[in-house]
Formats: structure tokens, C-alpha cells, sequence
């Protein structure tokens, strides 16, 4: 009898490349619908098999990662604007409350009576940009997964697959 020892990594076979990249897929779309954690974890999926993947699952692997940097850039984006809208809606309360009120009763003013709050324009248009980023991120997630998935679902490559 003859003993063969198995030494270093084996390689993952084409309908198996296939499988993780439909899974891959599924995680990109429940992406938005828990705040892209499972983006992170299909990212690191298509990062692992691209080098190994043949030509058409490597092509999907090259597009989730290309539409998880999309995503992530968008969520940066709807996180900046989030943190404007926000930062000068807080200070236009401490305005409020520090100009026409003593004490506590200017928490009082400002959850009951906000007539007289002006806002600034950076405050609107921050919080309007993130609704726009983060729904368009979450949109880019939902359809770039359907996209691919119908693409692989019929033994496509997306894009010019590498030879």
C-alpha cells in the first residue's frame, strides 16, 4: 500500500466558488437590513476566493468587492452628513435654550415649544443628504446582489471575465 500525505491547501473546485459567491450574495443583500454588518463578512468571503476562483466566479468576487466599496462609500457619506445635520441641530438648541431660557426650563422649551427654533440650512440639508446616501447605499447593496445573483444563477461573468 502506498501512503499519501496531503501537505498545504487544497483547492476549492468551481461549483464550490460558485455556492460561496451565491452566499456572498445573500449576505450583500441583507446588508442594509442590519447595517451592512453582513457586507463585511461577504467582502471578506470575495477577497479570500478571487485569487483562487476560475475566470466567471472570479469576476463575481471582483463585483462584490467593487460593490462593497460603492456601499461603504455611500455609508460614509450618510455618516458625515449625519453627524452635521445633527451636530448643528444640537447647537441650535443650545442656542435656543441658552437665549431665551434659565435652568430647566429651557429642556422644557425646547421638547415642547419649538417655534421658535430656526434651523440652520446645513442642519436641513445634512440630514436630507444622509436619507438620500443611506437609502441609495442600501438600494446599491439590494440591487447589485439581485444583479449578480441572476447573472451567476445563468453561468455569467459580469464584466469581461480575466483569462
Amino acid at each position: 500500500m502506498t501512503e499519501t500525505a496531503f501537505s498545504g491547501r487544497g483547492h476549492a473546485s468551481s461549483s464550490d466558488d460558485r455556492n460561496l459567491a451565491f452566499i456572498a450574495y445573500g449576505l450583500m443583500f441583507a446588508a442594509p437590513f442590519v447595517f451592512g454588518l453582513t457586507s463585511l463578512i461577504a467582502v471578506v468571503i470575495a477577497y479570500v476566493r478571487k485569487p483562487e476562483a476560475d475566470a466567471v466566479n472570479a469576476s463575481h468576487f471582483r463585483f462584490q468587492i467593487r460593490s462593497f466599496w460603492i456601499s461603504f462609500g455611500l455609508a460614509i457619506l450618510s455618516a458625515a452628513a449625519l453627524l452635521v445635520g445633527v451636530g448643528f441641530l444640537l447647537a441650535d438648541l443650545v442656542t435656543l435654550a441658552t437665549n431665551n431660557y434659565r435652568g430647566w426650563e429651557a429642556w422644557e422649551a425646547a421638547s415642547v415649544d419649538a417655534g421658535a427654533l430656526r434651523l440652520h440650512a446645513a442642519t436641513v440639508i445634512g440630514l436630507i443628504i444622509f436619507v438620500i446616501a443611506y437609502v441609495s447605499a442600501g438600494l446599491w447593496a439590494i440591487a447589485s446582489a439581485l444583479f449578480g445573483m441572476a447573472r451567476l444563477s445563468a453561468q455569467g461573468a459580469i464584466g469581461r471575465p480575466a483569462a
